[in-house]
């Protein structure tokens, strides 16, 4: 499922309504998607977390360490994660999913 840079079109978009219905999601790409935060990643854990394989999620603004490292300790499945340009983020981030953040 892709919704990156869907912004434009829409200021707001709300995944969270539509995340109870995409249990069988394996690749997402949340990408520059400015209402992104970490209850969002939070609810993408909960219900796609033992499928999800790759999601991309770049130049999120509003997503933390502590977002990151719940997502990253709940998908177990998880192979690609793609976190460029998420300036906020550190090395604890990564130290959850045994890679460091450059």
């Amino acid at each position: 499922l892709v919704l990156n840079d869907f912004c434009p079109l829409h200021p707001v978009i709300d995944l969270h309504p539509a995340l109870p219905h995409l249990r069988k999601l394996k690749r997402l790409d949340i990408s520059r998607v400015p209402s992104i935060t970490d209850d969002t990643l939070h609810l993408l854990s909960s219900f796609v977390g033992k499928r999800l394989e790759v999601l991309y999620m770049k130049g999120l603004r509003h997503v933390t360490n502590e977002g990151i490292v719940r997502l990253v300790k709940s998908c177990s499945n998880l192979r690609v994660l793609d976190v460029s340009q998420v300036n906020q983020l550190d090395d604890t981030a990564g130290g959850a999913g045994g890679v460091d953040f450059y």
